[in-house]
């Protein structure tokens, strides 16, 4: 239900029994760790989400397709999300969610009779574990698990302190489809699919390429620092971003096309839905969004942009619509015409009542019908020397007027999946009066939000 804004006392407290602790012990001992959360409270379903608020709680927005002086203070609603559940667990984690919003990844470490090993737990939207997968090499000092190909693949990777380790490849259900040896943190990218793989080892500057049947060696290259790049469509084409340069790649390796980056810099570039057209932004002082043909890498239209920002990209899924977001000091949000270029609209958020905060866009995408922009955006505001970064949901309308903004909460990461309508909020390395890391993780949903009547 669609709920406005109440302020509430943060945090939740859970009553603990001394005998469920000795139960839990004497298992701990016999056993070892299955995960690394205490038993959830089914009360925690369904009801308001209440976000951790920083020393000065939640700002008042306004914000539209125009001027700040046209804008009114007052026009942005203020709601309140369901949350479906929320766990607290010891120590590091990290969670995402999968792209078809129907489980999420959580990776830490855990405990094997008197030793403990990073590894990582896959749940669906209850808490529940799915399946987990352990690495059983000790020495192991860092770890992490990807959702890749659409939720197909999983990919892990895990090293000690000297680099060594390993990289997997993992079937939706956790049977193991690929691993190599590594030298290096390495991060596996794959195809929308899953016919294709590449690896890019980032302290070696390497990336390997394999591919069909199963993930045979195909081509690999020796990179320049920063290099990056993704697969166009299910492969085997796939476009290398390096510094001053992009550069399309067939299924042997032999480059398609060649496209000189200005200043030098680097592309945030994103396919269109149908894999015809590459978008991409360049750096400052260019500052520019690009659109090019993915046949032969032509240039199609270029429009120019302010200086500033990151300039993250986005499609509609029907591909008829281009957002750039996160544009200038004021984080805009430009809606394209990815036909011709043209600037149908620009969005500008601004803190009412606050001075000295920053904006910024995180993260937007578009619900699959197209009805619908989400954004996370980041309000960064310097509080007793330290910044405060406080996380907002915003909803958008095609038109680009500002549907309603949700308080997330401070000092937390937020994972977006608009497809699902979910947002996983996970608190980031909360130290308690004891010195122990407590992260709390809350899965939100806005989709009842979104498709209630304003």
């Amino acid at each position: 239900m669609r709920r406005l804004w109440r302020r509430a006392v943060p945090g939740l407290l859970r009553p603990a029994a001394v005998l469920g602790l000795v139960v839990v012990f004497v298992l701990l001992a016999a056993f070892g760790v299955r995960g690394c959360h205490p038993p959830r409270d089914p009360a925690d379903s369904g009801s308001a989400y209440t976000p951790p608020e920083g020393p000065s709680g939640p700002t008042s927005f306004r914000g539209g397709p125009g001027p700040e002086s046209e804008l009114d203070p007052l026009n942005i609603s203020v709601v309140m999300t369901d949350r479906i559940f929320q766990e607290t667990y010891e120590g590091t984690v990290v969670a995402r969610l999968a792209p078809d919003g129907r489980s999420f990844i959580l990776s830490s470490t855990f405990q094997r009779g008197g030793r403990k090993y990073y590894g990582f737990q896959v749940c669906d939207l209850r808490g529940e574990v799915l399946w987990e997968h352990v690495f059983p090499v000790s020495a192991y000092r860092r770890a992490d698990a990807f959702y890749l190909a659409g939720g197909r693949y999983i990919g892990a990777v895990a090293c000690d302190y000297d680099q060594e380790g390993e990289v997997q490849i993992r079937a939706a259900d956790g049977q193991l489809v690929f691993t190599r040896p590594i030298v290096g943190w390495t991060m596996p990218v794959m195809s929308a699919r899953g016919s294709w793989l590449a690896l890019f080892n980032q302290q070696r500057n390497t990336l390997s390429v394999f591919g069909p049947p199963r993930f045979e060696t195909a081509w690999s290259l020796k990179l320049g620092e920063g290099a990056h790049g993704f697969f166009l469509e299910d492969g085997p084409r796939f476009l290398l971003i390096e510094s001053g340069r992009a550069r399309l790649f067939g299924a042997g390796g032999q480059v398609l096309w060649s496209v000189a980056i200005p200043g030098g810099g680097y592309w945030r570039a994103l396919a269109s839905p149908d894999g015809r057209y590459v978008a991409a932004t360049t750096e400052d002082p260019d500052s520019a969004v690009y659109l090019y043909s993915a046949e032969d890498g032509s240039l199609v239209w270029s429009q120019s942009l302010v200086t500033g920002g990151h300039k993250s990209l986005a499609f509609s899924p029907d591909g008829a619509s281009l957002v750039v977001y996160d544009i200038g000091q004021h984080a805009a949000i430009y809606m394209l015409d990815a036909a011709g270029g043209n600037i149908v609209w620009r969005f500008y958020l601004t803190a009412y009542g606050r001075t000295g905060s920053m904006i910024t866009v995180k993260d937007l995408q578009f619900t699959p019908d197209g009805r619908y922009i989400v954004a996370d955006i980041v309000e960064s505001t310097l509080d007793d020397r330290t910044y405060v970064m406080y996380h907002y949901l915003l909803a958008l309308a095609p038109d680009g007027h500002a549907l309603w903004i949700t308080p997330l909460g401070s000092q937390v990461d937020v994972e977006m999946n608009a497809v699902a309508g979910l947002l996983l909020i996970m608190t980031n390395n909360v130290t308690d009066g004891y010195g122990l890391i407590r992260n709390t993780l809350t899965l939100v949903t806005f989709l009842e939000d979104l498709t209630s009547p304003q």
